[in-house]
């Protein structure tokens, strides 16, 4: 008998007189054992262990010994595999005219990866796989306004789980709200909070939804904005993983939001394609300014206009030219900073200083 963690052995008592059952068990599928229990009751003709790991292959053999003889030849070799859970009901978080994102629950460590299979219209079906600890996956290529099916179930190298029930989700039609673009989202200047700003490219939204992702982990839906709105703000996050002097531990993508929803899921989002992803970026303090921006690229080149400037022909001790911007008492020095690339991350270094004073 076998369960979750669990293996129940039988046997029959030998009719001559024995102490006890010497049982061993090999984990490498059979080739080496080791012994594993005794058991001291001659009478007994079951036993069992549990705690085992999920998924695992399990071989035990039983002797029989007395205390005076010694140990019996041994049996022959029978075999387990524990059960590795399934997923669950797999559920469907964010739906376009081409696309679904679909989630589920992982509820075991020992799967080496997630089978999904696609029910396509003409019942054809189309497998694909994603990896360990993966909760969710992005079905792409679909029909707009067409239906299709989705089962899942864990896997590893020797066992697969149960397939998830079956879920049937029909894509949106093809007149959803074009996808946002030029997200960029940034720090707040005192560090707590983010605030983020895109390009609204449609005109028939219902409004838009907000995702963010911490460090690696998975995509969360952090809120949602009215049509024609192109800002969010985020008080849930901080710069607080700084390292090297900057903190990129927040991505944000947002989705517009077509007019039907979609049963079940979180806000009921039914969304545009993704807009490009952005990274909160920020240095509390000091003379720098940074930029980022995971945006559609302009020309890769940056034109800066001092006024006053004067060319000094100095260079610093990494060999950057130094430009000396200054002029009279009471009037402004101002830089101006054009064709700057976009999918551009930089620092502008300001030294101040005063000089020629009598």
């Amino acid at each position: 008998m076998q369960g979750r963690g669990r293996v129940d052995l039988n046997w029959v008592a030998p009719a001559w007189a024995v102490d006890g059952y010497h049982i061993s068990r090999s984990t490498d599928g059979g080739v080496t054992f080791a012994l594993h229990a005794t058991v001291n009751d001659p009478n007994a003709a079951h036993w069992y262990e549990d705690g085992l790991a999920d998924g695992t292959k399990y071989v035990y053999r039983i002797r029989t010994f007395t205390n005076a003889a010694g140990d019996s030849m041994t049996t022959n070799k029978v075999w387990t595999v524990t059960n590795l859970p399934g997923p669950g009901t797999a559920s469907v978080s964010l739906l376009g005219p081409d696309f679904a994102i679909l989630h589920w629950t992982d509820n075991t460590a020992a799967e080496n990866g997630f089978e999904i299979v696609r029910v396509n219209p003409d019942n054809s079906e189309t497998t694909f796989h994603v990896g360990t600890n993966a909760t969710s996956v992005r079905a792409s290529g679909l029909t707009p306004d067409t239906t299709y099916g989705f089962r899942v179930r864990a896997a590893n190298d020797v066992q697969q789980s149960i397939w998830s029930p079956t879920l049937s989700v029909t894509t949106l039609p093809a007149d959803v709200p074009a996808a946002p673009t030029d997200l960029i989202a940034s720090y707040n200047d005192d560090g707590n909070g983010a605030t983020l700003r895109w390009r609204d490219n449609s005109d028939n939204e219902s409004g838009f939804t907000i995702e963010r992702q911490d460090g690696s982990g998975v995509w969360s839906i952090i809120g949602t904005v009215g049509a024609d709105v192109t800002t969010f703000a985020d008080a849930d996050v901080t710069d607080h993983d700084i390292a090297g002097g900057q903190a990129f531990d927040a991505t944000y993508r947002v989705m517009g939001n077509g007019a039907r929803a979609v049963p079940g899921a979180p806000g009921g989002a039914a969304a545009s394609s993704p807009s490009n992803s952005s990274q909160a970026a920020h240095e509390p303090g000091g003379d720098r300014m940074h930029v980022y921006g995971d945006v559609p690229p302009i020309p890769t080149y940056v034109k800066s206009e001092w006024s006053p400037l004067n060319d000094s022909g100095d260079v610093d001790d990494e060999g950057n030219p130094i430009m000396y911007a200054g002029g009279y008492e009471n009037e402004p020095v101002t830089l101006k900073l054009s064709h700057l690339p976009r999918h551009t991350y930089g620092i502008i270094w300001m030294r101040y200083g005063i000089s020629g004073l009598n």
